[in-house]
């Protein structure tokens, strides 16, 4: 692979455009003043996610075992899954965040809670660790995904780890033409991966539907997301918070999102295991499409074209699926370009590197997004929109997208999800059950300090004061308990446990860090839980300390158990 160049944009005024992207101002302009007196949610359409064709998809299948990248496959995935063994041997190179084992949870959306849900049948998807970093693949044209995490790479990679085994997404659309989720295994993962890539939360987001996101959902976990001051800020804590056109609610910072839907798939190549067309424990599966979106929200000012839509930035990518039976584990793996330097490495050494032109269609790359960002923000500023979504790219116009290229960099949640066994009545939006979502929330933690103490207690009977029996209670009397309305497309972080009522049972389900027994107090039973698992890591787990214990003595979730988690657990303990 040829060594590390320069790759820094030209200015505006010298960069190379393809003739549609020279029209786009006057297209843009036409639109904005269209879009003027239409929401937001009309204009992009009452899908809330671009997941694929609502029809069966049309999938091409490869047999690809045999091939360099095939016997490479196996142990690429085992690579990483050292590299999260072995944390320290990369530090400074990428982000690693490790999630509490076990802690994958049932939250149905559906109107009236009606939908089976099956999950033994169906597993609820349980991420345990994700990675994220520069890579550098020695070969891209054989295999992307055989190479090593370095600062000189540029390729972005990107590995979720989660807990026993999962298979690709069949295809679930809102609109109901297609529900085929278990079309490539029992145990689909849907979801979406949110980087914010400039680290600003104030630039990129969704401008309609967050309901489908993690700000639109991490509450119905029972708390408030104490990892980011902003994400507290602007998680939505019951449905009132989407009655905006555009709010707090929207306002992810996301630039690009990985999207977990098998409508987006094109192309199936397997790289070890059978040819049944179903994925099975040990298999590896690369798939081709376009999962990794750029955020919605700039497609309203964005020059970006060849997509389905105008300024979706929407390139073709691929995504590996790794069942790894001897770890119990399953591994999502994405390399995408950040340059076209990259992006043409791909196809062959010495291959022709194309302009950044602002189409996804041929070469494309996170730097060629992030320009085009760049170039429709500073547009914008002499051509202001007046609409009030124009914040969400602003801040572009002053930005060089050449220092956003590190992904150990980029802030990240994730929100993923199993989906019904029989489909809910009423599907549109509800079609999605999510079980686990990163950063985590402390159930009971309504004031995002990450702790659970005494005020958290008398802001929960504060609530039920203020709406037992009131118009917004579903039965509409004084009993001590309040029902949600229209339960579970509506929802309430006061709702703890998530049974639809909010009352005395949610107090069980509050969680103090350090009652590791759940029994409501930090007492001596658990500071002897808490001692068989000090000094345990999340990959070696000290004798007589379990996975979930682990996840329950790990307070900072840092991955291990030590002297930080004993002084919050000090602080805590009550005898």
């Amino acid at each position: 692979m040829p060594g590390p160049k320069s790759f820094r944009i030209p200015p505006p005024a010298t960069r190379m455009f393809a003739p549609s992207a020279v029209r786009a101002p006057l297209i843009i302009l036409a639109l904005l003043v269209a879009m003027t007196a239409i929401p937001a949610q009309a204009w992009e359409g009452a899908r809330p996610c671009y997941c694929g064709d609502v029809s069966t998809p049309q999938v091409t299948w490869t047999d690809a075992r045999g091939t360099p990248a095939a016997q490479m496959a196996v142990q690429s995935a085992l690579d990483i899954l050292a590299v999260l063994a072995n944390p320290d041997d990369v530090a400074g190179l990428v982000q690693i965040e490790d999630d509490v084992i076990g802690d994958a949870l049932l939250r149905p959306t559906a109107l009236l809670g009606d939908g089976a849900i099956d999950s033994l049948a169906h597993r609820p998807p349980d991420v345990t660790s994700y990675v994220l970093g520069n890579w550098l693949p020695p070969e891209p044209w054989v295999d992307p995904f055989t190479g090593d995490f370095d600062p000189t790479g540029q390729y972005m990679r990107l590995d979720l780890v989660l807990q026993d085994f999962f298979n690709p997404p069949g295809p679930v659309d809102f609109v109901a033409d297609t529900m085929l989720p278990f079309l490539y295994g029992d145990h689909p993962v849907f979801g979406f991966v949110e980087l914010d890539m400039d680290a600003n939360p104030d630039t990129g987001g969704e401008t309609a539907f967050p309901q489908c996101r993690y700000l639109g959902n991490v509450c119905r976990f029972g708390g408030v997301p104490w990892r980011y001051s902003w994400l507290a800020a602007r998680a939505a804590r019951d449905p009132t918070d989407f009655n905006t056109e555009f709010g707090p609610v929207h306002r992810s910072g996301e630039e690009f999102h990985l999207a977990l839907f098998g409508g987006l798939i094109s192309q199936i190549d397997w790289l070890v295991g059978n040819d049944d067309e179903f994925f099975e424990p040990g298999e590896v599966w690369e798939l081709t499409g376009e999962f990794l979106h750029r955020a919605h929200g700039y497609e309203l000012f964005s020059f970006a074209f060849g997509g389905p839509g105008p300024g979706m930035y929407l390139p073709m990518c691929r995504l590996r699926f790794s069942s790894l039976p001897a770890d119990a584990s399953t591994m999502v793996s994405l390399v995408f370009p950040l340059t076209n330097d990259a992006a043409a490495w791909l196809v062959a050494a010495g291959e022709p590197v194309e302009p950044l032109d602002g189409n996804a269609t041929n070469q494309a790359s996170v730097l060629e997004a992030l320009d085009d960002l760049a170039l429709s923000a500073a547009w914008l500023q002499a051509n202001p929109s007046g609409l009030p979504q124009q914040p969400i790219i602003d801040e572009w116009a002053s930005q060089d997208p050449n220092d956003y290229l590190d992904p150990s960099l980029w802030p990240a949640n994730l929100a993923l999800a199993t989906t019904y066994s029989v489909p809910p009545f009423a599907d549109a939006l509800c079609n999605l059950v999510w079980t686990d979502v990163w950063p985590n929330v402390w159930p009971g933690d309504f004031n995002a300090n990450a702790y659970v103490d005494l005020s958290d207690h008398v802001e929960l009977q504060g609530f039920i004061d203020r709406e037992d029996g009131g118009a917004r209670d579903a039965d509409g009397v004084v009993n001590g308990v309040f029902h949600i309305i229209d339960f579970a497309i509506n929802f309430t972080v006061y709702d703890v446990n998530y049974d639809g009522a909010v009352g005395p049972d949610d107090r069980e389900f509050m969680a103090t860090p350090g009652d590791i027994d759940l029994d409501g107090d930090v007492d001596l039973n658990d500071f002897a839980t808490f001692a068989f698992c000090y000094g345990s890591q999340r990959t070696a787990l000290t004798p007589g300390c379990s996975p979930i214990q682990f996840g329950r003595c790990d307070l900072d979730q840092s991955g291990s158990v030590n002297l930080s988690d004993f002084a919050t657990f000090a602080v805590m303990f009550t005898g």
